[in-house]
């Protein structure tokens, strides 16, 4: 019985560390840049660079676009390769060339040339030694490619993964954190145990407010 309590008592001291460090975080002032959670970094970047784009003339020639992006998306990769930037602006400079992709998708007509241009960029610099977010640039680049050329048909399944993706994307952090009280860095069941709790609370919050994940 004793030994019970001195467990749960540490335990509490450290939820109790824990809550207050989360705290200190949360509302330390770099975290306007990161999120309510260093997770969900992509939510601030995503509105400053919407901001940025309305900057770019809407009758800006493809070629000085191009141009533009190319240039922006070198010098970030430069940076993100090469020099120290606090978090999470290092997390913004890596998705610097999928965001100008995007820009490129949504003002050209051929909208399978960004993408491609950049997966084929990446699978380059990774040969040519340089594997700094190259790698996830070009396998989300060739991702893009396949999802727009091979159109699969509208079923039950395709809406099913549809509805949960950004639950699963939303859940998994909190998951993981629970599965490794239990399951070690390194474990072959890591990876299916996350996934196998963050479809469950994605089912469960849907259940609750279906309208949110």
């Amino acid at each position: 019985m004793a030994d019970l309590e001195r467990y749960l008592r540490r335990a509490q001291d450290r939820a109790k560390r824990g809550l207050r460090n989360a705290s200190s975080s949360e509302f330390a002032p770099w975290m306007l840049f990161a999120g309510t959670s260093i997770h969900l970094w992509f939510l601030p970047f995503a509105f400053v660079f919407l901001c940025a784009c309305t900057a770019v003339p809407e009758r800006l020639p493809p070629a000085a676009l191009w141009t533009l992006c190319l240039v922006l998306s070198a010098a970030a990769l430069w940076v993100f390769n090469t020099q120290t930037v606090p978090t999470p602006f290092m997390q913004w400079l890596a998705v610097i060339p999928a965001a100008c992709a995007g820009l490129i998708m949504r003002r050209t007509h051929n909208a399978l040339l960004p993408p491609a241009v950049l997966a084929l960029s990446g699978f380059s610099a990774l040969l040519l030694g340089i594997d700094g977010m190259t790698i996830q640039l070009a396998v989300a680049g060739l991702a893009v490619v396949l999802a727009m050329a091979v159109r699969l048909p509208q079923s039950a399944l395709t809406n099913f993964l549809s509805d949960i993706s950004f639950g699963l994307y939303l859940s998994h952090p909190a998951v993981l954190a629970a599965v490794l009280y239990v399951v070690p860095i390194g474990s072959p069941l890591l990876f299916p145990a996350v996934v196998t709790g963050s479809l469950a609370a994605t089912l469960a919050l849907r259940k609750v407010l279906p309208a949110s994940v």
